[in-house]
């Protein structure tokens, strides 16, 4: 876990979603806590500035692309985490959670053999 001497209270949220996002297993063990302010800081600080541009406005919703493995779903808790612990409300929904199950994607191979994209492992890049 990561210890600062002196903390302002963004530093304090980072540290917090840190140790949090390790201990429910969000990012990987092995990552440190520098790696994880450089790859989740400047995200945050954008969508809290277009918040906070845009305060009018009651909800601001984000949309997360990319290819399959590349981290979408980390990006979308640890981001969800940072919100709330800010005192945003924040909700994800994964398209992961769209796809069928690995058993269904099986049968689906089998009754469909010549469509190679059943076969793959994963559902289909949405």
């Amino acid at each position: 876990y990561y210890g600062v001497s002196e903390k302002n209270s963004q530093d304090l949220l980072f540290e917090r979603v840190f140790n949090t996002s390790l201990e429910k297993n969000i990012l990987p063990k092995d990552l440190s806590f520098k790696k994880f302010e450089l790859q989740y800081k400047p995200i945050y600080d954008l969508y809290v500035g277009i918040k906070k541009s845009n305060q009018e406005r009651k909800t601001l919703l984000v949309g997360i692309q990319g290819p399959i493995g590349i981290g979408k779903t980390t990006l979308a808790r640890v981001m969800k985490e940072l919100f709330i612990q800010s005192g945003y409300r924040a909700e994800s929904v994964s398209i992961d959670d769209y796809y069928l199950s690995n058993a269904e994607r099986i049968t689906l191979g089998k009754n469909n053999p010549d469509n190679p994209y059943y076969l793959i492992s994963r559902g289909m890049p949405g």
